[in-house]
């Protein structure tokens, strides 16, 4: 399921590692999620707007 909307993953969707603290060095299994494509978009320009 995506930890950003809770669905689940079907078919060939892909699927991205979010990282949680926004850190892209950070490469630790608890900094990172596992979220739909669109779901990982949609974090980042929600970010960049505010």
């Amino acid at each position: 399921r995506c930890a950003s909307c809770g669905l689940k993953f079907i078919g060939e969707e892909k699927v991205h590692l979010h990282h949680i603290d926004g850190n892209h060095t950070n490469w630790k299994e608890n900094n990172l999620e596992a979220i739909h494509e669109s779901c990982h978009d949609y974090k980042h320009m929600s970010k960049s707007a505010s």
